[in-house]
């Protein structure tokens, strides 16, 4: 809700922080990845907004474009699960403590950038049916026209 982590490192804004910006106009969305093997990516979202508290930061996205595939669209209107507050549609448990991180899930992901990278199981940050490498990168700005990404 409050955000974590270092300004000039990994860096979690905050789910209010992200509701208070995204609810006084458009906004749209970059997410930039970095993947296993070297392989870079981007998802451009045209809108992009959190809704508040009472719904539980509800992800609402859409208009994609970009190279990494449009894997936030099944999260789409999914309010956000965290290890302590199961929201996700999965019936055999919570995404959250499977994934090991917060995230808007659905049954569980077709993407999740905030889970911690284990050896062991191999599971980690996706985007998709693809491991990220420990570099990812979401942005958020007002809605812009006839500027290049």
């Amino acid at each position: 809700m409050d955000g974590f982590g270092n300004l000039t490192g990994e860096f979690w804004l905050g789910n209010e922080k992200i509701h208070r910006l995204t609810k006084q106009t458009t906004y749209e969305l970059r997410v930039d990845l970095t993947f296993t093997d070297g392989e870079t990516g981007f998802a451009h979202y045209n809108n992009f907004r959190l809704g508040d508290m009472s719904s539980f930061y509800t992800l609402d996205v859409s208009g994609f474009t970009g190279r990494a595939g449009d894997n936030l669209i099944q999260h789409n209107s999914m309010r956000f699960t965290a290890k302590n507050l199961d929201l996700d549609r999965e019936e055999n448990g919570n995404c959250a403590v499977r994934s090991n991180g917060a995230w808007w899930y659905n049954d569980c992901y077709s993407s999740n950038l905030n889970g911690l990278y284990n050896e062991t199981t191999g599971r980690g940050m996706y985007w998709g049916s693809v491991l990220v490498s420990t570099r990812t990168s979401m942005k958020i700005r007002p809605q812009h026209s006839n500027e290049e990404d």
